[in-house]
């Protein structure tokens, strides 16, 4: 067709154009046209006739994203697609013409790649952004300015702040939301913002407090807003961010008031300056005085304080204030602690008159700036100084010091020191609470150091001075070398009127303090002496027992008065001992061996106040002697002298009780040379009284003060818990002491212990001895403890003999070769030797009942002495089995065993017992193995026989696939022949793949490794899964089918997969036994039960070949199939597993398998579980919705991204997915993959197929790459999992990981198609 103008027009206009244009015939892809931009990318190549996808991308077949096939309309778009040969991204529109009379295309391409760009950028800004926002804990929102609506961004920070305010992510009624959170007149200043923002104000900040709200505290937040404008400058969007600024608003607005709080406290100060230490500058000062304020125009702190030294009266006072006073000085204070600071001197002021000023400093960190500053403020206190003048003046010689006490600053100034204030300096300003605690640990007396302390409080003070009342206390002191006995008196007088400051002054009343206290007591002596006397007398001559008064005047020791019971005890009459001297006194009566006993216990007594001494004394003026028990107290009188109050008591009985406990002791010790302690203690005063510990003391026992502390070292040193246990029941104080009361005086405990040397566990025995002294009325407890490991593990071992099943026991005499000693059981019933009979004798009864005569003989020779004696020379036993016939004919199994009776070597003892339990035991355990060995031989030769079928059963399809491989490329020219080629090789290849799976699905059923996965399953999409699998299995076959669905329950409770995988195979087998025009029908019910369960039944019903009644008892087998019409014609019928995989499977839910067939009349195969129901979803609701059946053939739209890595896998799935008319982008790792999808627009892919084993990252990775991406589909887009691995365990992952779905290898068309449609058919 000739070109006509208006087609010159169109010519000039393309090639014009700036974008790249090309022409493409419809129908054979063939470049038909390019305009002079699509030849400046091509070298001004020629390329009119090539077809489009071979030169532009180099493919060998249309590009899979192409969509000339699928214009609707005349027209198609693809949003973006990257062109490797241009290395650019490029947006294409396709329109549909008539290119001189040719059906043609054009292809409109316009070059997106810097907007790809941007759009990456732009991520990665959003990024950095989100990172930055987390890390400054800052919320961010976004206001959309159209809608008046806010969205809340996700960071920790934001989802807090949403939390404690109960704020939704999206927020459509913002005044609403503010009023409810601000107060009003934050209220009103953020609207005001919104209109702000609304008008285009670029940025604004400003902060607010929210409200008083119940449970949450107000905050402050500091927002900042950015607006975001379109291309015409027209404001859309603000992003905000705000943080919580509370802790910082709230330290500034404390600090700040420091300042105004100063200059408020001291209206009276001469100036108050603010100055910033750490930058030396003055911040701002107020004073009363102008030229006060002068000295802040320096500005700077070292200024400030020169100005300062300058006014000054004098050079000393000066340098005195510059050493004291400087910035550096204040910041090392401050760092070391101390805020506060104050100091005292004399200025010349601009009249001439000299005043005193208190200067005082006050520090704190400036919460905003970090600076350390200073508040200063100075006092003029002239007056005070001239009232302290005339203090000094007024003071008397004879205070220890006098000292002005200044309330507000709480320190302590002398005016006049002595004493312990010696060393202090005169008007130096020390702390007061310093200065009373170091006088209260110094120079008071501990009794009193409360009371000082209590009383010098200040407050105590202001509360006890009202008005003008003075206040004073005194108290005990110590001297400067710390010596006590002075009474000292403090004195509290107000200053003035303005009742700032105390005077303290202290005065020592010693002297007079101690002659009223002595002419007190002295008075009260005189009067009580005569009663006292008369009193004393009275008491102790009624006193039960003997009773002396001692009295102790320096060194000399008499008595004072004792009563007739003493008199009479040891025969000197009242008049004759009264006023007599103790050493004269115990001269004539004390046995010349306990004279120092007795002298020394009295010395004691004076100088401990108390003690307890035994001595012997004549009794009643005889040459007998008796023990005498002298307890005694004493107490000093004020005059300094001491009386001694001292009972005597006959301790005869007791000391003679001793005696003999001693000469017990001594022969437990002569008697049992294994005694390792011998222990003394009083259980009434928990005291020890003496112990004789003969092994080392590795337990602390012997370090030990009290009894309860020996006792319980001793508990710690036993072995074990459980002895332990045992002997706290009746070793310890408490339960002896129980043990006394009940009468139990006597009784043992035994225990182990690790011995330390040899590191061997010995056993204890401790015997305790109760008594109760008869003078002090005290229970007391002697142990002795000795090693009796021999006798306790002797008694063991006797035990462990005696308790054995032994018919008899029996000692042979080898000298007399005759029974020397017997024990018989009586249970027993048998004939045992006895005592006196001859060895010989004894055999004949030892070997009676045999079983065979014959061999008594020769038995009787085995168990001779003779023999029996060698045996033993060589062996620590003998031992000796036959069998007999017991008196009811039964035969029974006897044993006999030798020992040497001990190592003397002249005794021999032996014990028949009756072992015919244990050897009827042995001979089933014999039994037993060589049952195993059998199973074990079996087991080896099903496991031969197993790898030999499924080595034939293996290589059988491989044969066929290999054979009919190579028919297939010989028969490439008959189609009819390379159809029948290709449809055996497809047979063989799924029985292969069954056969597979089955072999690996056992395998881990015997293993034990499957595991159920119960989820909730909707019954309609089991149904409609079962619906898809056997619609296309009939029709393949020709075969009528039918699905009964009787359910009731909406959600059950399943493992899905294991459901599916038992219906499928007893539906595959139904169909693959079932001839053509058979049918097969399928049928579901239900009916509740108790407790939420549901009872299911499953049925899979055919009228195909049947089987036999032989075949149904091994059906379940492994590999059993029935020898039948199609297995002998060569038909691959299946693996043999498939049953056996579906009773295991079903027996592991807990449920049943039921079979019902005969030979030609088909089959019915049930199934019955008992599930749980589980409740509907919303989710389950609209998945019921989206999984309405559709032929395969419906066609599908849109892109899919297909990640595969292997070339064949990727080629297969997009010649099928083409077929169902989805265009697809290819990517070869994971890696690629998720970059693919997140360059991409919203909108260019409607799923993802995710291959899982695949280099550089892995199906799972990228999954999980996709979900946590910025992408606005990121965790919508469907993605579906292609894998080879079956198993529970890999679909359980790539659930976990993001996956919606999974198909598996090699792909099914329909199972493929019914997934994808699943996700892809909208619903109506």
């Amino acid at each position: 067709m000739e070109k006509n103008k208006a087609s010159e027009s169109l010519l000039t206009l393309l090639d014009n154009a700036n974008n790249i244009i090309h022409v493409v015939a419809r129908d054979t892809h063939e470049i038909l046209y390019v305009n002079k931009a699509g030849n400046k990318l091509t070298g001004n190549k020629n390329i009119t006739g090539k077809l489009c996808y071979e030169y532009i991308f180099g493919l060998e077949s249309p590009c899979s994203w192409c969509q000339m096939t699928a214009m609707r309309d005349g027209k198609a778009h693809i949003d973006s697609c990257y062109v490797p040969s241009l290395q650019k991204w490029q947006r294409v529109d396709y329109i549909e013409m008539d290119w001189f009379g040719r059906p043609a295309v054009a292809i409109y391409n316009i070059d997106i790649t810097a907007e790809k760009k941007a759009e990456q950028s732009l991520r990665q800004n959003h990024a950095l952004y989100a990172a930055a926002t987390e890390a400054a804990q800052l919320s961010v929102w976004e206001y959309d300015i159209a809608s008046k609506s806010l969205h809340f961004l996700r960071n920790l920070a934001t989802d807090n702040f949403r939390k404690t305010f109960h704020i939704d992510e999206y927020v459509s009624d913002i005044p609403a939301l503010l009023a409810r959170i601000l107060s009003k007149e934050d209220f009103e200043r953020s609207s005001q913002v919104y209109e702000a923002i609304d008008k285009g104000v670029p940025s604004i900040n400003y902060e607010y407090w929210t409200k008083e709200l119940p449970g949450i505290e107000p905050i402050c937040l500091k927002i900042i807003y950015t607006t975001v404008f379109d291309e015409d400058d027209n404001p859309v969007k603000a992003y905000g961010t705000g943080q919580d600024i509370t802790i910082q608003r709230r330290e500034e607005e404390k600090y700040n008031n420091i300042f105004q709080q100063m200059a408020s406290a001291y209206p009276s100060s001469l100036g108050t300056f603010r100055l910033n230490l750490s930058k030396n500058k003055c911040v701002e000062g107020q004073s009363p005085y102008k030229h006060i304020l002068k000295q802040d125009n320096p500005s700077s702190v070292d200024a400030f304080f020169a100005a300062n030294a300058a006014l000054i009266a004098n050079q000393d006072w000066q340098t005195y204030y510059l050493k004291n006073v400087s910035r550096e000085q204040l910041l090392e204070l401050y760092k070391k602690g101390k805020t506060e600071f104050s100091i005292q001197y004399p200025i010349l002021a601009h009249t001439g008159d000299l005043i005193w000023i208190d200067g005082f400093v006050k520090m704190a960190q400036n919460p905003s700036t970090g600076d350390v500053e200073a508040i200063t403020y100075a006092l003029n206190i002239t007056g005070q100084k001239e009232t302290e003048g005339i203090v000094n003046k007024l003071v008397e010689e004879g205070y220890d010091y006098i000292a002005l006490i200044n309330i507000r600053n709480k320190t302590f100034t002398l005016h006049k020191k002595a004493g312990y204030f010696a060393e202090k300096t005169i008007k130096e300003h020390l702390d007061y609470d310093t200065v009373m605690h170091e006088v209260a640990d110094r120079y008071v007396i501990p009794e009193d150091a409360p009371l000082f302390l209590a009383e010098t409080k200040l407050a105590s003070l202001v509360a006890a001075m009202p008005g003008d009342i003075r206040h004073s206390f005194s108290f005990y002191g110590r001297g400067a070398e710390g010596e006590a006995g002075y009474r000292k008196k403090l004195v509290y007088n107000w200053l003035d009127s303005s009742k700032t400051q105390l005077v303290c002054a202290q005065v020592d009343i010693t002297i007079a303090y101690e002659q009223e206290r002595k002419a007190m007591e002295e008075r009260a002596e005189f009067a009580q002496n005569a009663e006292k006397l008369t009193n004393l007398e009275t008491i102790v001559n009624s006193f039960p027992e003997g009773l002396i008064v001692y009295r102790k005047e320096k060194d000399d020791i008499s008595i004072l008065m004792a009563n007739q019971y003493l008199c009479d005890l040891v025969a000197i009459p009242r008049d004759v001992i009264m006023n007599k001297s103790f050493n004269s006194q115990i001269a004539t009566n004390v046995h010349p061996d306990d004279l120092d006993v007795a002298i020394n216990g009295m010395k004691e007594l004076f100088e401990k106040n108390e003690n307890s001494f035994f001595y012997r004394s004549k009794y009643k003026g005889t040459d007998k002697y008796i023990w005498l028990n002298a307890l005694g107290k004493a107490v000093e009188e004020p005059d300094g002298s001491k009386f001694a109050y001292v009972v005597y008591h006959d301790a005869t009985d007791q000391k003679r009780r001793e005696a003999e406990m001693d000469r017990k002791l001594k022969e437990i010790a002569v008697l049992n040379p294994n005694t390792i302690g011998n222990f003394h203690l009083n259980l009434t005063k928990n005291s020890i009284i003496s112990l004789d510990l003969r092994i080392p003391d590795v337990y602390g026992m012997e370090e030990a003060e009290t009894a309860d502390e020996f006792i319980e070292a001793g508990i710690q040193g036993m072995h074990t818990l459980g002895d332990q246990e045992r002997m706290r029941e009746i070793g310890t104080r408490q339960t002896m002491l129980e043990a006394y009361m009940e009468g139990r005086t006597s009784f043992s405990g035994s225990y182990r212990i690790l011995e330390t040397s040899s590191h061997l566990v010995l056993w204890m025995t401790s015997y305790y001895n109760l008594v109760k002294n008869t003078i002090t009325g005290d229970i007391e407890v002697i142990i002795a403890t000795v090693n009796t490991n021999d006798a306790i593990r002797g008694q063991e071992i006797v035990t462990r003999i005696t308790n054995e099943d032994y018919e008899y026991i029996a000692t042979v005499d080898l000298g007399q070769k005759a029974i020397s000693y017997c024990d018989a059981k009586p249970i027993f019933k048998v004939n045992a030797p006895v005592p006196g009979m001859s060895y010989a004798d004894s055999v004949k009864i030892i070997t009676a009942g045999f079983i065979k005569d014959s061999d008594k003989g020769q038995n009787r020779d085995v168990i001779s002495l003779e023999h029996i004696v060698e045996k033993l020379v060589r062996y620590e036993n003998f031992i000796y089995t036959f069998s007999i016939k017991d008196d009811r004919g039964k035969i029974r199994r006897k044993q006999v065993k030798f020992a040497w009776m001990d190592n003397l070597h002249d005794a021999i003892i032996m014990a028949r017992t009756d072992i015919t339990a244990s050897f009827l035991q042995e001979q089933r355990h014999l039994e037993m193995l060589e049952n195993a060995l059998q199973v074990a031989e079996s087991a080896n030769s099903a496991k031969t026989d197993f790898m030999s079928r499924i080595s034939h059963d293996i290589r059988t399809p491989i044969s066929i696939i290999s054979n009919m491989t190579d028919f297939a490329f010989e028969d490439i020219d008959d189609k009819e022949k390379l159809h029948s080629d290709l449809t055996k090789i497809a047979t063989s290849n799924k029985f292969l793949l069954s056969l597979i799976n089955d072999v690996l699905d056992i395998s881990k059923i015997d293993s034990g490794k499957i595991e159920l996965k119960p989820e909730s399953y909707l019954f309609q999409e089991y149904i409609l899964n079962i619906r898809n699998i056997l619609e296309p299995l009939c029709a393949q076959k020709g075969l009528e089918y039918a699905i009964e669905d009787q359910h009731h329950a909406e959600v059950l409770v399943v493992d899905k997969i294991r459901l599916n995988q038992v219906t499928i195979n007893l539906i595959s087998n139904a169909v693959k036994y079932t001839p053509k025009g058979g049918t097969i029908r399928f049928s579901v019910s239900d009916s509740s039960l108790e407790n939420g369960a549901a009872a299911l039944c499953i049925k899979v019903v055919d009228n195909g070949i049947g089987m036999s009644r032989e075949f149904q008892k091994v059906m379940f087998e492994p590999f059993t199939q029935e020898y039948s019409a199609s297995r002998r014609n060569g038909a691959q019928t299946g693996s043999g597993l498939g049953l056996s995989i579906v009773k295991r499977l079903v027996e592991l839910m807990g449920g049943t398998v039921r079979v019902q067939s005969a030979l030609g009349k088909g089959t019915t195969m049930e199934i019955h579980l008992t599930l749980f129901k589980g409740e509907l979803t919303e989710n389950q609701v609209l998945m019921l919705n989206k999984t309405k059946a559709r032929p395969w053939n419906d066609q599908l739209k849109g892109r899919v991204l297909l990640v595969e890595d292997n070339i064949i896998n990727t080629e297969i799935a997009v010649r099928i997915l083409t077929k169902f008319g989805l265009s697809v982008d290819k990517a070869g790792n994971g890696q690629e993959g998720w970059q693919m999808f997140e360059a991409s627009m919203p909108g260019t892919y409607r799923a993802i197929l995710m291959d899982i084993q695949m280099p550089i990252m892995s199906g799972y990775d990228a999954t999980e790459k996709i979900r946590a991406a910025g992408h606005p589909e990121a965790k919508t887009i469907p993605i579906i999992a292609m894998t080879a691995d079956a198993f529970a365990e890999a679909l359980e992952r790539a659930k976990a990981v993001g996956m919606d779905d999974y198909v598996t290898k090699p792909l099914q068309v329909q199972v493929l198609y019914t997934t994808l449609a699943r996700y892809l058919h909208k619903v109506n």
